[in-house]
């Protein structure tokens, strides 16, 4: 009869901390110490079935190469664009989530191929993930500060969010990383945390909620029917689809819907908030001309941003 796969909870309900390996004060699990070759080896020593070990790296390998792709594509379309508009924001942001993800990807395939621990590839993913929330900031800001016509107050708002994302990347470092059965490389972060991580963001998505919503409003007073056309090519759209797949994805780690997978959600996330960046930044390539004096055009074909 073989013997259960422990869960993360009873793998750290056993006493460890005591005479774990300690780096800037912070207890390394051992497991987390370990890549996947080695962990394989040492539960061959003891465990009889190991299907679920080898599902739980199959599901990995998988993930981290689907995503992987996504990603290399979304880098070559951010260069293309910084090509030949080398100072649009959107396309450095794009670039570096894009190259966020590439090197993600790699750390996990170093991982699973018996190269870096797990708790590199966690504690690289706190930070990226981090950067990931910081190009969502400047992306949304940007819009939001051409939509409201530059108002001053929206540039303090990467400030103020750098004192909270900054922060609790810190803090989600300091829990133990370790390969747990057939879960793969987790991070065994508390259950509040994503909440926690929500209620960081939260003031910053409301704001943006709010003024992407009277920019739709005012679309629909001055073209009816037609507006979400208007706000689809001025990409008001994406920053919508934007703030609404990071709420939810955070939402589904909370209420941990997919049970002991719903950490893929932050996986999830990035990979999304990636794409849609690409699906924002496309139509700049042919925004060119935008500034240029257009013979018999009228004030209602134009687009609500300048650039």
């Amino acid at each position: 009869m073989s013997s259960p796969v422990l869960t993360s909870a009873q793998i750290l309900s056993q006493p460890w901390e005591q005479n774990a390996t300690r780096y800037m004060g912070i207890a390394l699990h051992p497991l987390g110490e370990l890549n996947a070759y080695e962990y394989i080896k040492q539960m061959e020593q003891t465990a009889t079935d190991m299907s679920p070990y080898y599902l739980g790296f199959f599901f990995e390998a998988t993930l981290a190469f689907t995503v992987c792709g996504v990603y290399v594509r979304n880098a070559f379309v951010s260069i293309s664009l910084l090509r030949e508009r080398p100072t649009a924001i959107p396309g450095w942001c794009s670039l570096f989530e894009a190259l966020s993800g590439i090197t993600w990807c790699s750390l996990h395939g170093s991982f699973l191929l018996g190269g870096v621990s797990c708790r590199s590839v966690q504690w690289y993913s706190r930070f990226g993930a981090a950067l990931s929330n910081m190009c969502i900031v400047v992306v949304l800001l940007q819009k939001a500060y051409l939509a409201q016509k530059r108002q001053r107050w929206l540039l303090i708002t990467p400030f103020v969010m750098s004192f909270t994302v900054l922060p609790i990347a810190g803090f989600g470092i300091t829990w133990p990383a370790l390969v747990v059965g057939k879960y793969g490389c987790i991070a065994a972060l508390p259950s509040y945390f994503p909440w926690l991580l929500l209620a960081s963001e939260m003031p910053f998505i409301l704001v943006c909620s709010y003024l992407f919503s009277s920019v739709a409003y005012r679309q629909y007073r001055n073209f009816g029917s037609k507006a979400w056309e208007h706000l689809a090519r001025d990409s008001i759209q994406i920053m919508c689809y934007l703030i609404l797949t990071n709420t939810l994805c955070l939402m589904g780690v909370g209420f941990k819907i997919l049970g002991p997978y719903s950490g893929i959600f932050y996986t999830v996330r990035c990979f999304l908030n990636s794409t849609l960046f690409v699906q924002h930044i496309q139509p700049l390539r042919k925004k060119r001309g935008y500034n240029r004096p257009r013979a018999h055009s009228s004030s209602v074909n134009r687009p609500l941003f300048g650039k």
